[in-house]
């Protein structure tokens, strides 16, 4: 009886490391797929801050010379 318990466990022990051989390979694919999209979305919102601190600094720059227009102007 006691063999017939040991090999169930070794069964059980053999199918849960067959498992997680399957398993995490397809785990490991996942994480890695999901940080690839990440970063993709990382380095869009980048660009795009880009873009808007180049905007910022133009109108900036405008603000700069309309004050000192009004400024000129005595306003």
């Amino acid at each position: 009886m006691s063999e017939l318990i040991a090999g169930v466990g070794l069964l059980i022990a053999v199918l849960a490391a067959l498992n997680g051989w399957i398993v995490l390979p397809e785990q490991v694919r996942v994480v890695q797929n999901n940080d690839a999209k990440q970063d993709a979305r990382i380095e869009i919102i980048q660009k795009e801050a880009v873009v808007r601190n180049e905007t910022l600094a133009r109108i900036d720059e405008r603000t700069k010379r309309i004050e000192e227009y009004l400024q000129s102007k005595g306003f």
